[in-house]
């Protein structure tokens, strides 16, 4: 009997666990600056973690709705989304909305400085945005 039990208050202790390191990535973060160079209109971006498991996100022209699961590791924190809504109007760089993209899977890593305050966002090992804090 106490092992079904150890392990339902393990299960809710990781899942509390999880949940809360999460909470960093709560808020409303503003395009500061990227490694790449971008269009204006890119330079709009935005991502809304509006909960522990949703993002609204912009990319300076096309509005998503994605959901996501977080992992913490050592370094930063491992992104698996799906895109679940779009306005469908083109991104910054102006190519179509792929309708066919909604529902895949896409994996992101997510850097926090060390005052929470900037989030260096990977879309690629290449690749990065960094995103500030909006007050």
């Amino acid at each position: 009997m106490r092992r079904p039990v150890f392990f339902l208050v393990s299960m809710l202790f990781s899942v509390i666990c999880q949940a809360d390191v999460r909470l960093d990535l709560l808020g409303r973060w503003v395009f500061e600056s990227s490694n790449q160079n971008l269009p204006n209109k890119c330079r709009d971006s935005y991502l809304d973690f509006e909960s522990i498991s949703n993002i609204v996100g912009s990319d300076g022209s096309r509005t998503v709705e994605i959901e996501y699961s977080a992992e913490s590791i050592e370094v930063g924190y491992n992104l698996i989304t799906q895109r679940v809504k779009s306005d469908g109007k083109p991104d910054c760089h102006g190519a179509p909305d792929d309708k066919q993209d909604l529902g895949n899977l896409a994996f992101f890593f997510i850097v926090l400085s060390d005052d929470k305050r900037h989030m260096k966002f990977f879309f690629s090992k290449d690749m990065y945005y960094i995103y500030k804090r909006a007050d």
